[in-house]
């Protein structure tokens, strides 16, 4: 059925941080800058972890 296929549309957006000794999640800065195309300036832009990225069609 067509109705489970958006599953596979899906992409992997969410960052998160996990401390290698508790294995818990932590909150840590994140600045991400994004390269859409050759004649396209660049974006920039902060986060804290967890966090989802935004679409490629920012």
């Amino acid at each position: 059925a067509f109705r489970h296929l958006y599953v596979l549309a899906t992409e992997a957006r969410c960052v998160q941080t996990i401390d290698v000794d508790t294995g818990l999640s932590v909150y840590t800065p994140l600045e991400v800058t994004i390269r859409e195309a050759e004649y396209h300036t660049e974006t920039t832009f902060c986060e804290v972890t967890p966090c989802i990225l935004p679409e490629h069609s920012l």
